[in-house]
């Protein structure tokens, strides 16, 4: 795309306004522009131009009714979320080639497109500037300026810039006398309707090929002009930049300005760019380092009369040919400089954009910028500009998807650091303290953040301030900001942050404090008959070797009765208990506690009060005796305390030690007699004396357990299959009973069947036969018991369950006999075996046998039952413990017998046909290896490379296959 200028590249930009400079954090891809229409080789965002609200980015390459390279612009306007297409704009009556949009402008109604190869009056390659007005709803062309001395491949229109009513046009390639290229610029003014060519500017010392006109940029009363080829001393090619002012009339040179370090093939002034008393020059073919063609850009700063050069940028990741320079703007204390041809990681060309800003000293780089969605070759950065907080970069060789070089142009906002916050006052508190400071923007988009250590910076989010007017407050405390303690100085700070970007200002100036210290903690009172006790945790303060940042406290105490009576009690800073003594029983009393940052204890130094009221209360009850007449009566007597003052009424709590058996009575008598839960439980029992006023007195505490249940009896048992039944005799109070089979290693809920009288039947099942239990039953305060609630043991009784019955026994006949199978026992640790019989036999199998076949012995197509017994002898002989006798029929199946009479001359002939095969097959094998033999020898002989040899395996081929019947 450069190509198109085999000497000069031309990116412009014009800086419109200057407000207060603001320091911004982060640019960030606000959207991506594409060419509503776009086609191959667009090159749509080769120039670009912001102003205000406005943006127009060129496609000079577009194609338009077929005529290939007459070039578009596209027109843009933010609506304070987005960039909105507004229009295409298009030269009017144009059939040729004009690169219409190689440069583009907008300010105010007016936007301007350069056309540097446009014919005028058969010029070819003149050039033309259309202008275009907005009224309102569209951009119509209004106007067309021309040279008035323009001639053929002058490039009128290669560079524009804008200001106010002033409008400069650069025209590069003009010829200048006998210069050819030496280059012009033309100054053209607006007289309320139209412009007109004001003044024609050329460079005081200008030469053959210079390119006067390449770049050119304009603010207030100064323009300035790029010439980048123009030689300094031997230096072809270093380039010039020149200064022009404005003395109310004309425009006249002012002075050239050239590059500190310059060398040959700098190209200094390639791109241009001013904003009041600063400019931007680019240098994009200069050296660095050794890195040929890695650019540079130069700050120029007026001081009233002359510019001189402040400092050089570079890119802080430069390489050879990034063409850093290669686009410029200015504005705002920030600029922006393009780098068409930089790699990004592996895509070369892909092209970066470098912002710098200005902390009003040097221009510091601040970010990088590359759209994630490029690859190489789309020279991102080609143009650039600035106006505000937006920056639009282009990137003219961008494909879309297939589409090559469509071109795409990218805008990012800029998000400003918020201003510096005033805190008006900050005060102290209970370990807290409370600040205000001025609102700096709407709380739906700023933040705010503060600090209070003097050692390090930690900023913590401030969690929805009150608002009160453009004042906002706050009280920080240790419930909702860590570390916040009394009796301790802060350095307080605030500053505001951008919601969106997380960006914060600068921190307000300190303000110091020191916290009050805060109330004690866990206060508790715990009154007796005579004296209070009083306990509490020491407030936060800081620990010092161990000892709190503290003077000591102070106890305050009055009987409510006698308010004038007020003691103050001095308590070490140790402290965490007091006991108040010698008070009177059954008296209100209030009592205050409050810390001390000094011995003085006074105004801020005294911590916060914190107060309580209680009562002394009444003594413990007298002569207090519980007893149970059986398991479950409970009876308690006791006489009042000794007070003068009887209680309104006592209360009374029987709580269990082992289980969640609670009771609570409130009575006005001194018996009380009630029935308990569980037996064989320990029991805490305590009373204490209470009425409406003081509330209730010392507890007096008695320890008592319940008898344990009587032991059952077991009176007659049985046993069956896998299951043994008793006959158990009941137990008075009980509600359940259990049962161990192993002498009290397991105990499991026994299973009532009925009862009749004094006896209880039940059976437990499913256990294993032939094994000898040692069976006990107890008694159960519950119907589903543990240890704690449960009885004494019963008498012992030994005894067995019989074997179970053979799961799954299966037979199926066979010729001539039978075969069985069957599932192993589910609860066989008591079995030895297994006896099966059939017809006369008896068979004895060991007990892990679950197979049993008999073959041949028996008659065929007859049914026969079959018996099987899990028994617990070894010898198969059953006893009263073996299990049920389980019995099925079989019929068995006869033998097949076949027709000797038909089938004797098959079985001759093919006894006869069959060795006769076999052995010509034979024959004929042999006679195959042979011949195959004689094959291997004859390769072997020839000595023939590359050949597959023939293999024994393939004789089955059609080939051989053949030979071998033959051969049969």
């Amino acid at each position: 795309m450069i190509s198109i200028f085999p000497k000069s590249i031309l990116i412009f930009l014009t800086l419109l306004f200057f407000s207060a400079k603001a320091t911004y954090y982060e640019w960030e891809k606000q959207v991506e522009l594409i060419p509503t229409d776009g086609n191959e080789f667009y090159y749509f965002g080769f120039s670009s131009y912001l102003a205000k609200n406005y943006c127009i980015i060129g496609a000079y390459k577009a194609t338009i009714n077929n005529i290939s390279d007459q070039g578009k612009a596209y027109i843009y306007q933010n609506n304070g979320t987005n960039w909105n297409y507004l229009q295409e704009i298009s030269p009017q009556n144009s059939n040729v080639s004009e690169f219409f949009a190689s440069c583009v402008a907008i300010n105010n109604d007016f936007a301007f497109v350069g056309a540097s190869q446009a014919t005028v009056n058969n010029n070819t390659f003149q050039g033309k500037v259309y202008v275009f007005k907005n009224n309102g709803s569209y951009w119509n062309q209004s106007q067309n300026l021309i040279a008035s001395d323009g001639k053929s491949n002058d490039n009128f229109g290669l560079s524009i810039a804008v200001y106010n009513d002033v409008l400069i046009v650069g025209s590069p390639q003009s010829t200048v006398g006998n210069n050819s290229e030496q280059g012009k610029v033309y100054v053209f003014k607006n007289n309320g309707t139209y412009w007109n060519e004001l003044q024609i500017l050329i460079a005081s010392d200008g030469n053959p090929n210079d390119n006067f006109g390449a770049s050119v940029a304009i603010y207030n009363d100064v323009l300035i002009v790029g010439s980048p080829q123009a030689a300094v001393g031997n230096n072809s090619e270093q380039g010039k930049v020149y200064v022009f002012k404005n003395n109310g009339t004309y425009w006249n040179q002012q002075q050239i300005l050239v590059s500190s370090d310059g060398q040959q093939d700098d190209t200094f002034g390639t791109s241009v760019g001013i904003e009041k008393n600063y400019s931007i020059i680019g240098a994009f073919g200069a050296t660095v380092d050794e890195n040929f063609a890695q650019g540079k850009a130069y700050i120029f700063q007026n001081n009233g009369t002359y510019w001189n050069q402040q400092q050089i940028l570079i890119a802080s990741d430069g390489e050879s040919s990034d063409n850093f320079g290669v686009s410029s703007a200015i504005s705002n204390g920030v600029v922006i400089i393009g780098a068409y041809n930089a790699a990004v990681g592996k895509y070369m060309s892909q092209g970066k954009a470098y912002i710098f800003q200005s902390d009003g000293i040097y221009w510091n780089q601040l970010q990088i910028i590359s759209p994630n969605d490029t690859l190489y070759g789309e020279l991102f950065g080609t143009s650039v500009s600035i106006s505000e907080n937006y920056i639009v970069v282009g990137a003219p060789d961008a494909s879309l998807g297939n589409t090559l070089y469509v071109g795409k142009a990218y805008i990012f906002q800029g998000f400003p650091e918020p201003n510096q916050v005033n805190i008006e006052n900050c005060t102290s508190l209970y370990s807290s303290f409370e600040c205000y400071w001025d609102q700096i923007g709407d709380l739906s988009t700023i933040s705010y953040q503060i600090n209070y250590h003097y050692y390090e910076e930690n900023w913590i989010d401030i969690n929805s301030p009150s608002l009160n007017g453009s004042i906002l407050y706050e009280i920080f405390d240790s419930l909702n900001y860590p570390n916040i303690i009394g009796n301790v100085e802060y350095s307080i700070q605030i500053r505001a942050c951008n919601i969106s970007t997380n960006f914060c200002g600068a921190a307000s100036l300190p303000w110091n404090l020191t916290t009050r210290i805060d109330s004690v903690k866990d206060l508790q009172l715990n009154p007796n008959q005579y004296y209070i006790n009083i306990s509490w945790s020491q407030p936060d303060v800081p620990v010092i070797n161990l000892i709190p940042k503290l003077d000591h406290y102070v106890i305050s105490y009055f009987n409510q009765s006698q308010t004038n009576l007020i003691n103050n009690i001095s308590v070490s800073n140790s402290s965490t208990s007091y006991q108040l003594n010698n008070l009177e029983s059954l008296t209100l009393y209030s009592i205050s506690i409050w810390a001390c940052q000094t011995e003085n204890c006074s105004g801020n130094e005294q911590g916060e009060i914190i107060s309580q009221t209680t009562s002394t209360v009444f003594g413990p009850v007298t002569n207090f005796t519980c007893s149970t007449s059986n398991i479950y009566n409970l009876s308690c007597s006791w006489k009042p305390p000794t007070n003068s003052q009887l209680p309104n009424y006592y209360n009374f709590t029987i709580q269990s030690s082992q289980l969640n058996d609670y009771q609570n009575y409130s009575i006005n008598s001194t018996i009380l007699n009630t029935t308990l839960l569980y037996s064989n439980i320990d029991y805490t029992i305590t009373i204490k004396g209470c009425n409406n006023e003081t509330g209730c007195g010392i507890i007096s505490t008695i320890e008592l357990k319940t008898t344990q249940l009587n032991a059952s009896n077991i009176n007659s048992w049985e046993t069956g299959i896998e299951q043994i039944k008793l006959n158990i005799s009941s137990v008075e109070f009980a509600k359940g009973y259990q049962i161990t089979l192993n002498e009290g290693n397991e105990w499991k809920n026994f299973s009532q069947i009925n009862s009749s009288g004094n006896n209880i039947y039940g059976e437990i099942n499913n256990i294993a036969g032939n094994i000898e239990y040692n069976v006990e039953v107890r008694a159960c305060s519950e119907t589903s018991c543990n240890s704690i609630l449960s009885g004494k043991p019963s008498n012992n009784i030994t005894m067995k369950a019989r074997l179970g019955y053979v799961e799954e026994f299966n037979c199926v006949g066979i010729i001539e006999g039978f075969e069985c199978n069957w599932n192993e026992l589910n609860l066989a640790s008591g079995l030895n075996g297994y006896s099966l019989s059939y017809y006369m036999s008896k068979e004895c199998l060991a007990n892990d046998t679950t197979y049993f076949e008999v073959d041949d012995d028996l008659e065929g197509g007859v049914e026969y039952s079959v018996s099987i017994q899990a028994v617990t002898t070894t010898d198969c002989f059953p006893d009263e413990y073996s299990g049920p006798i389980t019995t099925i029929k079989v019929t068995t199946q006869k033998k097949t017998v076949s027709n000797s009479s038909k089938n004797k001359g098959g079985i001759i002939a093919a006894s006869i046909i069959v060795p006769l095969f076999v052995i010509a097959l034979v024959i004929g094998i042999v006679f195959y290896i042979k011949k195959r033999e004689s094959k291997r020898r004859g390769y072997k002989e020839l000595n023939l490379k590359n050949v597959k040899e023939p293999i024994f395996d393939d004789f089955l081929d059609s080939n051989d296959a053949t030979e071998n019947q033959k051969l049969v």
